[in-house]
């Protein structure tokens, strides 16, 4: 991270303000049969809910390229048996990692339902090639949670 402010910096800079998380959509569509010959019924039923947060720190080697320049590292652990993405006919799982507003003083808070960003990744069931995983940070599985039509209660706080 990077900001001339330094005050501002050292607010967002600390790995409980970033609040990046694993989401899941499973959506299935139901075709009923056509009502008339060019009519058809169709409901569509969707659900939403983090899977994991995101765990963040300072590395060891902490240090940073400049006075107003600062470095975290972080990862998201998922969970044994979480199911892979899929995309079968009307039926489908889809992952992303969403970052939303930092939670720092109030003076840099943004509107809290607001993401800044959702990245779509694809969870597989085979393993990469190349080195095992390395995992830097413990475990801290909270419950998977909902949420209504995209809407955060900050259940987080």
């Amino acid at each position: 991270m990077e900001c001339e402010n330094k005050r501002a910096l050292d607010a967002v800079a600390k790995p409980d303000a970033i609040l990046a998380h694993l989401r899941r959509c499973v959506r299935y569509t139901d075709q009923a049969p056509a009502v008339t010959s060019t009519t058809e019924v169709q409901d569509s039923t969707h659900r939403v809910e983090f899977v994991e947060t995101a765990v963040w720190w300072h590395p060891e080697s902490d240090a940073a390229p400049g006075p107003n320049q600062r470095r975290l590292e972080g990862e998201i652990h998922l969970p044994i048996g979480l199911c892979p993405s899929s995309d079968l006919g009307d039926f489908s799982i889809s992952y992303a990692v969403v970052l939303y507003p930092f939670t720092t003083i109030r003076s840099f808070r943004l509107k809290a339902t607001e993401a800044l960003l959702a990245e779509p990744i694809e969870i597989a069931t085979v393993r990469a090639d190349g080195p095992p995983v390395q995992v830097y940070s413990h475990h801290s599985h909270k419950p998977t949670r909902m949420i209504d039509d995209e809407v955060i209660d900050r259940w987080w706080y």
